[in-house]
């Protein structure tokens, strides 16, 4: 993949990689398996965005937070998500 896909093509992405990594995960382990089930270049997935953040975190948070918003997901304490 040649350009990062937005918040809206990753919710499925965050949900499969969820259920990949049994259910529950880290935003940390979200991140790593969607970067590999994408097949995504590290180069366009560190762009920093602002501070530290790249881009590909920020459209990962607004992706987990659309799936929140459909009920396919809860947050399941700091950092951590799981399938509802």
């Amino acid at each position: 993949m040649d350009k990062l896909p937005s918040p809206s093509d990753l919710v499925p992405v965050v949900v499969d990689c969820l259920n990949d990594l049994g259910g529950r995960a880290h935003i940390k382990e979200i991140e790593k398996a969607a970067k590999a089930k994408l097949n995504l270049d590290s180069k366009l997935t560190s762009q920093i965005r602002m501070g530290k953040r790249t881009e590909f975190a920020y459209r990962l948070s607004w992706a987990r937070t659309a799936a929140k918003a459909k009920g396919l997901i809860t947050k399941d304490g700091a950092s951590y998500w799981k399938i509802v």
